[in-house]
């Protein structure tokens, strides 16, 4: 209960929308370490973070870079250096985009992507400094407890 990671997700969507709104001084990591934006995909997160500061539910300009997110939470885990919820905000965002009719069809979305990009290979995440930074090192264990069982 006490991990960062538990404290984050028991954040409201009022939570993490108010400390978003206020907190997001757009440094764009969030968009540079996304999987999918280096794949050539039409997400960033960062601009669904600026969509926040729009009046209205959905900002029909910005809330579509969230269409493609595929939820991995590396932005919100990762790149943020705030320690806000861009994942939380992609996943709100597309909720709204459906209630809204605002969702684009595949070929929609087909037509905004992009060539893979040329830091792809360099943008890995390293996934024990990723579990230390969660305060979940204690729980890595490297051997499987096997118990003695009779057949």
């Amino acid at each position: 209960r006490d991990t960062n990671l538990v404290k984050r997700r028991s954040e409201t969507e009022q939570q993490y929308k108010r400390i978003g709104k206020s907190g997001c001084d757009q440094c764009t990591l969030c968009t540079e370490m996304c999987p999918r934006y280096l794949l050539g995909y039409p997400i960033q997160p960062h601009l669904v973070m600026r969509s926040l500061l729009t009046t209205g539910e959905v900002s029909e300009t910005l809330s579509v870079h969230a269409q493609a997110c595929c939820e991995c939470n590396i932005c919100t885990l990762w790149a943020c250096p705030e320690q806000l919820n861009p994942r939380d905000i992609c996943v709100s965002t597309k909720r709204d985009l459906k209630a809204n009719d605002l969702w684009l069809t595949p070929e929609q979305l087909q037509g905004q992507t992009r060539e893979v990009h040329s830091m792809r290979e360099y943008r890995g995440l390293p996934s024990q400094r990723l579990t230390r930074k969660l305060g979940l090192a204690k729980y890595d264990s490297k051997t499987a407890r096997w118990k003695n069982v009779d057949m």
